[in-house]
């Protein structure tokens, strides 16, 4: 897998399968792009805009001539022509755009991404004061606060730690991306002296209580649980 502007580069079809597995189980919108060089050289810049643009949607990528992989996907999926776009919620293909029609790429993504835009929780930081002001504010109403430091290496845990501010409504879930942000996010990792991705910071009443490199999504969901057994919620 290869990544870049939040386009995930597929190779393989067990690659495919696990991306769009992660996505059904945490109910994001994934787009699935078949590009070829000459006819798609106008569309694919578009892409990786639109990617940047909705950062909860999983814009995944196969390029035809890297191999019989990339064709052998195309033709299991009866894609002929080049670009298409394929639209996956909840592990099912839900619509397409076929050819270079950027205006009905565009539209189509905010229709099939608007249910789950509302359901967003994660609050992004980029600098230090806003940090404080949400550390502040989660502090005097005395709820559980989890930071979270995420490179390109981290975005599987991206889309699950979203997906649990579904199930933890009462826990403030800030994150700080190392790759999306500006010198100031760099800083905060600094600061917090953030060496690994993914990296997560609990915080009580405005102090430290925890830390956790993740190793496993397991691990985060039983952190999470331990914090908030411990302050009774």
């Amino acid at each position: 897998m290869k990544t870049g502007d939040r386009v995930i580069v597929i190779q393989s079809a067990s690659e495919l399968e696990k991306w769009l597995e992660e996505a059904s189980r945490t109910s994001r919108l994934a787009i699935l792009f078949f590009s070829k060089a000459r006819p798609c050289r106008y569309i694919s810049p578009l892409y990786a805009s639109l990617a940047v643009k909705y950062p909860k949607v999983v814009f995944l990528k196969v390029h035809i001539e890297e191999g019989p992989n990339a064709e052998s996907m195309a033709l299991d999926r009866g894609i002929r022509k080049f670009p298409t776009f394929l639209f996956y919620k909840s592990g099912k293909e839900v619509d397409k755009v076929v050819g270079v029609d950027a205006i009905e790429l565009k539209r189509k993504i905010p229709l099939h991404s608007r249910k789950q835009a509302r359901r967003d929780q994660v609050i992004h930081i980029s600098t230090a004061s806003e940090l404080e002001t949400q550390l502040n504010a989660a502090s005097k109403t005395s709820r559980l606060a989890i930071l979270y430091f995420s490179d390109h290496g981290s975005r599987l845990y991206s889309l699950l730690y979203t997906s649990l501010t579904a199930k933890y409504p009462k826990v403030v879930f800030l994150q700080v991306d190392i790759v999306e942000g500006s010198a100031q996010a760099g800083a905060l990792a600094a600061d917090w002296d953030v060496r690994k991705f993914p990296y997560f910071i609990f915080f009580k009443r405005g102090k430290v209580v925890d830390k956790y490199v993740a190793a496993s999504s397991d691990g985060l969901r039983s952190k999470i649980a331990q914090h908030l057994r411990r302050r009774g919620a």
